[in-house]
């Protein structure tokens, strides 16, 4: 057991050079703060989010990351923005449904 410990501690370190575990350690760190600042944004627009908000809300938790991540890079990082365009499409699908309703309104009433 002891050779197998010693052949892995030999490989992993030529697997990743010094350099390149900088890299990585920055890389993981940049994630946990994405994660962190969605989680961020998403307590605001959820007040406090619960599984059941994201399950439930699934469109609207996508449609947020959409606006904080594009290709997996920072798009905004201001939630005060993310806050205003996330408001705004709200607005636009409340729109769109009334819409819709008066819609279904006047074709139940041509029908009748």
């Amino acid at each position: 057991m002891g050779a197998v410990g010693g052949l892995e501690q030999h490989h992993s370190s030529h697997l990743i050079k010094p350099n390149q575990e900088v890299l990585l350690n920055q890389t993981l760190i940049r994630r946990k703060s994405l994660a962190h600042y969605y989680v961020d944004i998403l307590d605001r627009y959820f007040g406090s989010v619960r599984e059941l908000d994201l399950i439930f809300n699934f469109h609207k938790a996508y449609y947020i990351l959409n606006e904080i991540l594009i290709a997996g890079k920072l798009q905004e990082s201001s939630k005060r923005t993310v806050g205003r365009l996330i408001a705004a499409q709200d607005s636009l699908v409340e729109i769109a449904k009334e819409q819709a309703n008066s819609l279904s309104n006047i074709i139940a009433q041509a029908s009748k």
